[in-house]
């Protein structure tokens, strides 16, 4: 039986979105090499512009926060 583990990441558009969608495709590999085998992983990517300004941190934080509740990701 496997146990499947969701990874939420919360990306600004352009570059960093492309860098993430990259690192989506490498990340479950890596993992496994770490963590039991038995082990699936999940990636769930949302592109939001509220996180390219650091002025907001709280509400950055109060957003991704929203995000993990909602879409019920073990790890952000």
């Amino acid at each position: 039986m496997t146990n499947q583990k969701t990874v939420g990441l919360v990306v600004a558009p352009g570059v960093t979105e492309r860098l993430a969608e990259n690192l989506i495709q490498e990340m479950p590999k890596m993992l496994s090499t770490h963590y039991d085998h038995q082990q699936e992983w999940i990636f769930d990517l949302v592109t939001d512009p509220l996180t390219g300004f650091a002025e907001s941190v709280d509400e950055i934080f109060g957003k991704v926060a929203d995000y993990h509740d909602k879409r019920q990701w073990d790890y952000v």
